[in-house]
């Protein structure tokens, strides 16, 4: 891992930020075993990591778009759900619009040293509105002392009728294979693709999304894959 990055995340040293929002709002989850925290807050961040990197983060900024998660190296995964309610503005009340909930993912997978089997970082992600799931794994082998960057995009296709609110569901989980000793860190950013000039997305917890252009046939073809 860069020294520059290491540098930054341990300073944090365990830090909390939020302010709860309606009670209606969907309820995200936190697990950085043996602790699990459920909270309605927008922003949340809580992370202990020393000076060998060792440790965890679970975060997230719901009015950014923006969810994190940091593992190392034990075998115990960390964690971040992160749970928003979306609507559309700028269309009629029951009007259906199609987009594509993305998420990009940046990060790293490192390791001081692994020998024999099973010497993986693996970062896992998962997109879920109702019934509908798509998931991205980012993993990579390493045995000699050493850090690998990784980045991927993961699409999930939804409807969303106007004023009527629906829970998407975006979470990243950092673990290590059973016989790894490695780290996992991701930072993934979400957005949504198909909204047309006029429309904007909006969220329970304060998100406001500048429309992103339609992509020929991304929705098309991606709910026929996600149906």
């Amino acid at each position: 891992m860069r020294n520059s990055w290491i540098g930054l995340v341990c300073a944090c040293a365990l830090f909390v930020a939020g302010h709860a929002m309606a009670a209606d709002c969907p309820t995200s989850e936190l697990i950085f075993p043996p602790s699990q925290v459920l909270t309605t807050a927008a922003i949340f961040d809580s992370s202990v990591i020393d000076a060998n990197g060792a440790g965890f983060r679970v975060g997230f900024d719901l009015t950014r778009g923006e969810v994190h998660v940091y593992h190392c190296c034990g075998l115990a995964g960390k964690t971040t759900t992160a749970r928003d309610a979306f609507d559309v503005i700028g269309v009629a009340s029951g009007t259906p619009v199609n987009v594509v909930a993305r998420m990009t993912v940046d990060g790293w997978i490192w390791t001081r040293g692994c020998g024999g089997t099973g010497c993986s970082g693996l970062l896992w992600t998962t997109l879920t509105a109702g019934a509908l799931t798509n998931q991205m794994v980012l993993s990579r082998t390493i045995f000699s002392a050493d850090s690998i960057h990784v980045t991927g995009v993961v699409e999930l296709p939804v409807t969303i009728v106007a004023g009527t609110p629906l829970t998407i569901e975006f979470s990243m989980h950092g673990m290590r294979a059973a016989g790894g000793a490695h780290g996992a860190h991701g930072s993934g950013r979400y957005e949504f693709v198909g909204l047309t000039p006029g429309m904007h997305m909006t969220s329970c917890s304060g998100y406001v999304d500048q429309a992103v252009p339609t992509l020929r046939s991304t929705w098309g073809k991606l709910k026929v894959t996600y149906r």
